[in-house]
Order: C-alpha cells, then sequence, then structure tokens
C-alpha cells in the first residue's frame, strides 16, 4: 500500500495542541481571527459567500509530498492514455460501457496531457494510506484561492503552536501566484509557436463564477488580455470564432459544468472548441468523457482497461483506486478476486459501498450506504440503472480537529488530501475537512491550509 503514516502521525499530533491552544486561550484566538481577516481582505469566495478556510493546517512532510505527487502524476498518465483511446478510430465495448456514445472524438489536437490542468481527489485513510477517489479533469475548484490561503495562514496566522518551523514546501501553487496562468500560456506557445495574446476565462449562465476574476487577473498580470464570457455568447460562422464584442479568441480557460455542455445554447461554443478556432483547457473530450466518474471505474475494472496499464502500473492501481464498477445489472470481478452478481453485492454490502452519479460534481447525489438505511439504499441503487453511477467501496478518511471560520467552534472533520496537476506535473496540495462525510467545500466543508513540516515537528 501506498502509507502516508508520517503524515497521520503529525496531524494527530496537531490535534493535540490545537485543544490545548484553545483551552489556554479560552476558546479565541487572536491568530485565528487576524488570519480570517486576512482571508476576507483577499477577497476568497465560493458561490457569492466567504470562502471558507480554517486556520488549522494540515501538515505534510517533505517525503509525503514527493509520494502524492508520484502517485497522482502516474493516474493523470493513464487518463491521458484512456483519452486516446476515446480520440482514436474505433470506441469499443468497453468505452461504450464506461463512457457511451463517443463524443468529440474528431476534436483537434491539443497539448498533451489532455487532463492538462486537473486535480486528484484523495484522502488518507485511518490505517494511513493513501486513496483517489477521483479524478477532476474539467474547471477544478481551488487552483487560485487554495494557493492564496496558504500564502496568507504563512504570512498572517503565527505558525503552529511554540513557534514550530514549517514551509510551503516548494509548492508552486503557493509560490508563485499566477501559476496556472503561466502553464496554460506555455501549454499554447509550446503547441502554436505563438503566444496567445487575447484569452479568456468561459462559464456559462453565471454557473461556477467563483475564482473566474482571478483567474482573468492573473492572466492579466503576465500580459494577455483578457475577459470572462459567457460561452453561449460565442459566435461562429464555420470559419472563426467571436466573442460579443467582435474579438477574436486565441486561448479559452473553461469553467463550464460539464453536463451544461450537452446545452442547444453552446452548440456554436462547442463546434468552435472541436475545430481548434481557440485553444481550449481542458478540450471538450476532457470535460464530457474523462471527467465522468466512470474514469475510475475504468481504472479498477479490468475487464474494461485491459492492455492500458503494465503489470507494475497494475499494482498500483489496486492500491490507490478503491475497487469501483459501473452499476449494471451484470456479474464482474469483486474487492478480493471472486466473481460477483453486482446488483446483489451492492444490495447486501451497503455498509462498505459509496454510490456516485458519473455526470456529477461538488458531492451532489452521493450517497454513503452506512449512512442511510436499508430502503433508501435500495432505492438508490434503482436509480442508479437509470442514470449512469458507479459504486464505490467506501473509504474512510483520517479526522482532525479544526476551528470552523467565524465562530471558532472546534470540530472532529473527515479530511481529504488531493493534489493539483497542471500539464502532467504536481504544482501543489489541497486539502478540506467537513463534518458532512462527503467531503465538499460545497458540502458544508472548509479548506484546510497545507503546509510543510518535519515528521518530528509535533513530538515534544
Amino acid at each position: 500500500m501506498v502509507r502516508l503514516q508520517d503524515v497521520r502521525e503529525l496531524n494527530a499530533c496537531l490535534d493535540a495542541e490545537v485543544l490545548r491552544t484553545c483551552q489556554a486561550a479560552g476558546g479565541t484566538s487572536a491568530a485565528r481571527c487576524g488570519f480570517e481577516r486576512e482571508v476576507q481582505r483577499a477577497g476568497l469566495t465560493h458561490e457569492a459567500r466567504p470562502y471558507p478556510v480554517s486556520a488549522r493546517p494540515y501538515l505534510v512532510t517533505a517525503a509525503s509530498m514527493r509520494l502524492v505527487a508520484q502517485v497522482c502524476e502516474a493516474a493523470v498518465d493513464w487518463v491521458d492514455r484512456i483519452a486516446g483511446l476515446l480520440q482514436g478510430t474505433t470506441h469499443g465495448r468497453q468505452l461504450e460501457t464506461a463512457y457511451g456514445p463517443a463524443m468529440f472524438r474528431d476534436e483537434a489536437p491539443r497539448p498533451r496531457p489532455t487532463p492538462y490542468i486537473c486535480r486528484v481527489d484523495g484522502m488518507v485513510a485511518e490505517d494511513g494510506s493513501y486513496r483517489i477517489l477521483e479524478i477532476n479533469t474539467a474547471c477544478p475548484g481551488g487552483v487560485m484561492h487554495t494557493g492564496t490561503a496558504t500564502r496568507l495562514w504563512l504570512e498572517h496566522s503565527g505558525g503552529l503552536p511554540g513557534g514550530r518551523e514549517v514551509t510551503a514546501g516548494g509548492q508552486e501553487i503557493i509560490l508563485d501566484p499566477a501559476c496556472l496562468q503561466r502553464q496554460l500560456l506555455a501549454g499554447y506557445k509550446r503547441f502554436t509557436q505563438s503566444a496567445a495574446s487575447t484569452v479568456g476565462v468561459v462559464n456559462f449562465s453565471g454557473r461556477l463564477s467563483h475564482e473566474a476574476d482571478a483567474i482573468r487577473r492573473g492572466f492579466e498580470e503576465l500580459g494577455a488580455a483578457a475577459e470572462i464570457i459567457d460561452a453561449a455568447s460565442l459566435r461562429y460562422d464555420g470559419t472563426k470564432a467571436l466573442t460579443g464584442p467582435g474579438r477574436a479568441i486565441d486561448l479559452l480557460y473553461s469553467k463550464i459544468y460539464p453536463p451544461d455542455l450537452a446545452d442547444p445554447g453552446l452548440a456554436d461554443f462547442c463546434d468552435a472548441a472541436a475545430h481548434g478556432k481557440f485553444m481550449l483547457f481542458n478540450p471538450l473530450v476532457a470535460q464530457w468523457h474523462l471527467e465522468s466518474k466512470a474514469t475510475l471505474a475504468f481504472l479498477s475494472d479490468e475487464s474494461l482497461s485491459t492492455g492500458l496499464l503494465a503489470p507494475g502500473e497494475r499494482d498500483l492501481a489496486r492500491e490507490i483506486v478503491p475497487w469501483t464498477r459501473i452499476v449494471a445489472d451484470c456479474r464482474t470481478g469483486g474487492p478480493v478476486g471472486d466473481h460477483i452478481d453486482l446488483l446483489d453485492y451492492i444490495d447486501a454490502n451497503r455498509e462498505h459501498l459509496v454510490l456516485k452519479p458519473c455526470q456529477s460534481m461538488r458531492g451532489d447525489g452521493v450517497c454513503i450506504g452506512d449512512n442511510v438505511p436499508p430502503g433508501q439504499w435500495r432505492d438508490a441503487i434503482r436509480s442508479a440503472l437509470h442514470r449512469p453511477h458507479v459504486v464505490q467501496q467506501r473509504v474512510r478518511s483520517q479526522c482532525v480537529i479544526a476551528a470552523r471560520p467565524r465562530s471558532g467552534e472546534l470540530r472532529r472533520m473527515r479530511t481529504g488530501l488531493d493534489c493539483f496537476i497542471f500539464s502532467g506535473r504536481s504544482v501543489g496540495l489541497h486539502a478540506r475537512a467537513s463534518e458532512n462525510d462527503v467531503i465538499n467545500i460545497a458540502q458544508h466543508g472548509m479548506l484546510l491550509p497545507v503546509a510543510c513540516a518535519a515528521a518530528d515537528t509535533m513530538r515534544d
């Protein structure tokens, strides 16, 4: 197994310090309040509300950061291979089973990897193992706020109790505020041999607008004229694509909710993107197909991904990807290698499984078997047969103690540890905590700054 015992122990020790510090301060911390004021002053928001950032950091070691980076970079490389199959001349039964009918097969070539900007969502489990639960290949959240929040924490929080040393650990997303934009512009230039002069951040009907202005400003700071564009305003006449003011565009970074790509109002946008009239990050195949939760099923189910991974890679995939299957009335390989009737297995093992819609974001529609009664679980199984779902072995993450922003109330929360991969390389980590078992900012979760410390930092 891929083990992060040092991370588990560091954060368990920090829990004890958080409790002691809170008790000594009578529940009020000047450092916490000061940090929260800086977050507010920086304008971090999520869906028109203040972005929830805890003053409690998530601690990692340099060795654990390298290990998470290695396995997440490998996972993105595997997903890029799936993109190659999806864009190939044949769309075989395995791909049809996982992703449905081929879409955007003739999309113009783009820089590799196809999931050029993505976030690999994982967690440190209760036993210290690291597991990957999802791979976000369409408009991943936190590309700007994550680096800003940790940078502010390092500068204004007062650090760890006792003045213990902590650093950014070389995370580019913290050290370079324009890391995202620099990677996008570099990818465009490598592929086209020219610089992008007009760029945009594209969304639809105002959805997923958080971070859009910060992304736009980052482009402008690097010298590129940038605007926020509603995808429905883009016009395509078969020759060129123009924004509402009639300006041609070179590069677009998408913040479009993936199911919206099927909206008739985005037909011109999708047609222009597929024909390469501007460079879209990420390409449509990543936003429509690869974003699906079916990608984890494709990697987990060897009957679907035969030949995709070398033997050593297959062993690693078994370690880091929980058993995941597309919900269907079929027989398949079970978690321990036996053959099972999938629906009967899902029904009988509710406490150990999670149902997820294939095309959803923000934790919407996720059903955790242990949190619902048997009747509701059976209803969820029936629903999963009518709308594409995956079933995944439940992984229980490590809990930490953290103060909620503004109230300062201490709560014991489940945590996730994600990795941003830009242009195939790790640029930093992203940690979240939630009292809800679905760990997402949109599900009453909050961001934890990720800081690097030595393994013995919290020892007395």
